[in-house]
């Protein structure tokens, strides 16, 4: 019935008037590859709708709030490094069981283009409703 409080939802589930969403973020590797356009063939190909779009040039403030959990003098100056060595991509990719599929497709694209670097992984994605809503409030307001 109408105006009688909803069940509360689980991690990947939303409401109708709420598309699931997870925010990728193309890093700095991948653009060096020249793969943008194949990664988000791949985002259209899996039925998914990038909702919005935007090159951005982290900086170290944008980083920490991406990445909170970063950790270590080396780590974080290597991190910080390699994500502000030119502009990454930044797209909300919307549809049902966005996360799920983008954090696979995150583990697919590291096997397809490995790097020795832990930090150097060609794409982001965010891994829960709660990271892609922080991730989205960082990069796109």
């Amino acid at each position: 019935m109408e105006g009688e409080p909803k069940e509360p939802m689980h991690e990947f589930e939303t409401s109708e008037d709420d598309t699931e969403f997870s925010v990728v973020i193309i890093k700095p590797d991948a653009i060096e590859l020249d793969i943008t356009s194949d990664i988000l063939d791949r985002i259209r190909e899996l039925g998914f709708e990038i909702a919005e779009q935007r090159e951005i040039q982290l900086d170290e403030d944008t980083i920490f709030r991406v990445w909170p959990d970063i950790y270590g003098e080396n780590w974080v100056k290597r991190t910080v490094e390699y994500l502000t060595s030119r502009p990454v991509i930044a797209c909300i990719v919307r549809g049902p069981d966005s996360i799920k599929q983008m954090l696979q497709l995150k583990f697919q694209l590291r096997q397809q283009y490995p790097s020795e670097e832990k930090v150097v992984t060609v794409i982001h994605a965010s891994d829960s409703i709660e990271e892609s809503r922080g991730n989205r409030s960082t990069l796109f307001t």
